[in-house]
């Protein structure tokens, strides 16, 4: 959820996770943002971000890239806990 240097540090003072940081312990704004998403469940949406999307017209295709990790073997020539990387292409059609 933080940084690597970030999740170092508060792992070195005793926190084992996120939810048990206090947001004073946080030295970037980012981060308390993060902090404050994490404890309320709701995503972090930036409306600047999203605004130029909306005058995109459809269809609007998406490249998604992601890992996938098993404990079973699931296909040859792969060893458990392995990180395999996925890749997909999405389309929306219509903005419905």
């Amino acid at each position: 959820m933080f940084n690597f240097p970030t999740a170092r540090r508060l792992r070195s003072v005793g926190f084992a996770n996120a939810l048990g940081v206090p947001e004073y312990k946080l030295e970037s704004a980012l981060d308390r943002r993060i902090l404050g998403a994490t404890h309320s469940g709701k995503p972090l949406y930036d409306e600047a971000v999203f605004r130029p999307l909306r005058d995109l017209a459809a269809p609007r295709y998406f490249f998604d890239l992601q890992t996938v990790q098993s404990p079973v073997r699931i296909w040859a020539g792969t060893r458990p806990f392995q990180q395999i990387p996925l890749q997909s292409l999405h389309c929306f059609a219509t903005l419905d």
